[in-house]
């Protein structure tokens, strides 16, 4: 077994495919391809990123496993400023009610509906958001007042996205179906 981080993003995936070609004493074959492929994805992204992604504010419902990576892609890749960054994870909540924990509840915990519009109204009185990414359960927790905003449903569980045909998420290719996935929820009447 060779640990490492989800392959997402550019730079984690270079990072991913280094580890993973250390290991297998094949460095040489592995550079080869990663500079070809990074090339490859990083021509296409220049545009987008560009013309619709970069300066964008979003805030950011993901699993653990899945955060880091997602927030790193989105900040160095696409130049996007995540407003902020959620775990949703399956520990119970602290079982005191202060305004401390409330607060580490929103940041730690798998968020309560409370939770996930207080996040996102503090953030659309301070500078705004332009999008929210998150599983179907944030969707349908947000506040009617909320709806006037695009959303990116990721993983689990998934009601309004649907997928027929491959659709990367991770690797090389995975960064450009993110970018692909964010400008048509931008573009989206």
């Amino acid at each position: 077994l060779v640990p490492s981080a989800l392959p997402l993003g550019l730079d984690g995936t270079t990072r991913w495919l280094s580890a993973l070609a250390e290991s297998a004493g094949r460095e040489s074959v592995a550079q080869a391809f990663i500079d070809d492929e990074r090339a490859w994805a990083s021509a296409r992204l220049d545009r987008v990123v560009c013309d619709k992604l970069a300066g964008r504010r979003v805030g950011l419902f993901a699993t653990p496993d899945y955060l880091p990576g997602l927030s790193d892609m989105f900040e160095a890749d696409f130049g996007m400023e995540v407003a902020f960054a959620i775990p949703r994870t399956r520990t119970q909540p602290p079982a005191d009610s202060t305004a401390a924990a409330r607060s580490l509840k929103a940041s730690d915990y798998d968020p309560s509906r409370q939770s996930v519009n207080d996040r996102i109204r503090t953030e659309l009185e301070g500078r705004g958001l332009d999008l929210i990414v998150g599983s179907g359960w944030e969707r349908n927790v947000l506040d009617v007042s909320f709806e006037h905003l695009p959303f990116l449903e990721l993983g689990y569980p998934s009601f309004y996205r649907h997928l027929l045909l491959p659709s990367p998420t991770l690797g090389y290719r995975g960064v450009l179906g993110w970018a692909e996935r964010f400008v048509n929820a931008l573009s989206a009447p």
